[in-house]
């Protein structure tokens, strides 16, 4: 193609324009889960379903991060998610199975590992 740098994932890109394969909607964006307030029963919906969250760099300009904070205080905005989300969202119930892609799955009933792919 003409990207400077073509790569499986612009290959990919490419290949869903032209609906080359299926794509399942089991991850969520981290901008939508970087909320500016604390996770409400009702946000729990954001999750629901879904294996993983993306922490990309996008993820870290689009939502809401602390004054100060910036991309190298990534598994930090990570874990204070864990820590904001789980609470509310696991005590809903939700039928999450949040997990970061490289981690194992969360096993039945405990609190999902939430991560980052730190070359993204």
């Amino acid at each position: 193609k003409t990207e400077n740098m073509w790569s499986d994932m612009f290959a990919l890109i490419d290949m869903r324009k032209d609906e080359a394969y299926a794509v399942q909607d089991a991850v969520v964006e981290g901008q939508d889960v970087l909320l500016d307030h604390p996770w409400t029963p009702s946000e729990c919906a954001i999750t629901k379903g879904k294996k993983a969250v993306h922490m990309s760099h996008e993820a870290l300009t689009k939502g809401h991060i602390r004054d100060g904070e910036s991309f190298e205080d990534r598994p930090l905005i990570v874990n204070r998610f864990l820590s904001e989300w789980a609470p509310v969202c696991r005590a809903e119930d939700s039928g999450t199975d949040v997990a970061a892609a490289g981690a194992a799955p969360a096993a039945e009933g405990t609190t999902p590992a939430i991560g980052a792919n730190p070359s993204i």
